[in-house]
């Protein structure tokens, strides 16, 4: 799992925003730690804005880390 980042960069943001759009991830997913995804494209509609408004801003880093985790857990699958 990739670590938590106060902040992150807007390349990473763009990169992250392009992998959604190309491979449009379903289903549920479990990230462990308590964490689980029920509907993985349901979350990523809701954490666009954030992703692309709010990147930058250390007080979202924590949703931004899980949706970073979300894709290398999805693609190691």
């Amino acid at each position: 799992m990739q670590l938590f980042e106060k902040q992150y960069t807007e390349e990473q943001i763009k990169e992250l925003l392009q992998w959604v759009k190309d491979t449009k991830p379903t289903g549920s997913i479990d990230l462990g730690e308590g964490i689980k995804i029920d509907d993985i494209e349901f979350f990523f509609n809701q954490m666009s804005n954030i992703l692309e408004t709010r990147y930058n801003n250390p007080a979202y880093s924590g949703q931004i880390c899980i949706a970073m985790n979300l894709r290398a857990k999805y693609e190691s699958k």
